[in-house]
């Protein structure tokens, strides 16, 4: 359902020397919208099934709004300006905070896959990390590879030698985390010939799952996590991963 809001900006209303210079009329700036989405919408496959939406309203609660019974809500991580409408790099932010189901952002730049061979879910032991590798598990081909990554960092040790010994211990612990979380997973009957696997590396983050999701067809996160005690806090996380983000990029809440 793609869906298109509009509203009267603040440089609308322009004084003159007469009074001020009034914008058309509710009715007239929907007709205009809905011109433009059916042309945006011309020769796509599958037109048919399409059904467009027209709303008067900023963008992200419009979509937010929209998208409350939905199973997914698709933004792109750039629109018009301010200056023109609403601008979708904030869109997609607040999408991401404010909505209740997934969001999917998706790059200009990344290539729309026909089929899903790699997806990477970035996995700290949270409820909302374990949610985003079973949205993963239901929601891609059976014969899709699920990488799960659990990202570990001793950056708060300060002595080589306590480090090293630490270093050794958060690399098992990490491990033994993910190796769990999925045995867990294929433990149940629904996932069972699911192909996932288990993927334990030191480093930042962000940057590990970036590194992982580079040739990946997705890139799957909760949008909270645990915080540094589990090494990867979620929420900071997604945050940055949908900031100019390289591959289709889905946040789980």
């Amino acid at each position: 359902m793609p869906v298109s809001a509009w509203h009267f900006p603040w440089w609308a209303f322009v004084p003159t020397a007469t009074g001020t210079t009034m914008p058309p009329g509710e009715d007239e700036f929907s007709e205009i919208t809905a011109r433009l989405v059916e042309q945006s919408l011309e020769g796509l496959d599958r037109r048919d099934l399409l059904s467009p939406v027209i709303v008067h309203g900023a963008a992200g609660p419009a979509l937010v709004t929209a998208g409350s019974d939905a199973s997914l809500i698709v933004v792109g991580t750039r629109g018009h300006g301010a200056l023109t409408s609403g601008l979708l790099g904030s869109v997609s932010g607040h999408c991401t905070n404010q909505a209740t189901v997934p969001v999917a952002v998706i790059p200009t730049e990344a290539p729309l896959a026909d089929r899903y061979g790699v997806v990477v879910v970035g996995y700290d032991g949270s409820e909302h990390a374990a949610k985003a590798v079973e949205w993963a598990a239901e929601n891609t081909p059976s014969a899709t590879e699920i990488k799960v990554v659990h990202v570990w960092n001793p950056s708060m040790i300060t002595t080589a030698q306590v480090e090293a010994l630490a270093g050794e211990q958060l690399s098992a612990a990490s491990q033994v985390i993910v190796n769990e979380a999925v045995e867990q997973f294929q433990s149940r009957s629904e996932f069972s010939d699911r192909v996932f696997t288990a993927i334990s590396e030191s480093g930042d983050a962000r940057d590990v799952l970036r590194s992982e999701a580079a040739e990946a067809d997705l890139l799957i996160v909760g949008a909270r996590g645990r915080g540094s005690v589990a090494l990867l806090p979620l929420g900071s996380v997604s945050s940055a991963l949908i900031h100019r983000p390289k591959v289709a990029t889905v946040i789980v809440h």
